[in-house]
C-alpha cells in the first residue's frame, strides 16, 4: 500500500548498497510521487520489480521522469499495472 511507501522512500534516501529491489503485486499506485522522487535520487539501485500492481498512466508518468535522472537503474519491471496510452 502507498502508505508503506514512506518507510521504503526513508530506505531509498539513506541506501548506499540496495541494488535490487522487488515490489510486485503489492497495490502500489505511485500518483503522489513520493517513492519516484526517492527512486530518481537513488544511485545505487539497478533493477526494480513493479508488476501486478496499480500504477496506472499518473505512476508511469513519475516513472518516466525517474528514468530521465536516475543512472544508475538498468531495469524496470511494469507489467499487469493499468497502464494504459497516456502512461
Amino acid at each position: 500500500h502507498d502508505g508503506d511507501l514512506d518507510v521504503l522512500v526513508e530506505v531509498l534516501q539513506k541506501n548506499t548498497v540496495l541494488e535490487n529491489l522487488n515490489l510486485d503485486g503489492n497495490q502500489i499506485n505511485l500518483a503522489n510521487g513520493k517513492f519516484t522522487e526517492a527512486l530518481a535520487m537513488s544511485r545505487t539501485l539497478r533493477i526494480l520489480y513493479l508488476g501486478d500492481n496499480k500504477i496506472g498512466d499518473e505512476g508511469a508518468k513519475h516513472l518516466a521522469n525517474v528514468l530521465k535522472v536516475n543512472q544508475s537503474l538498468e531495469m524496470i519491471c511494469v507489467k499487469d499495472n493499468q497502464i494504459g496510452d497516456e502512461g
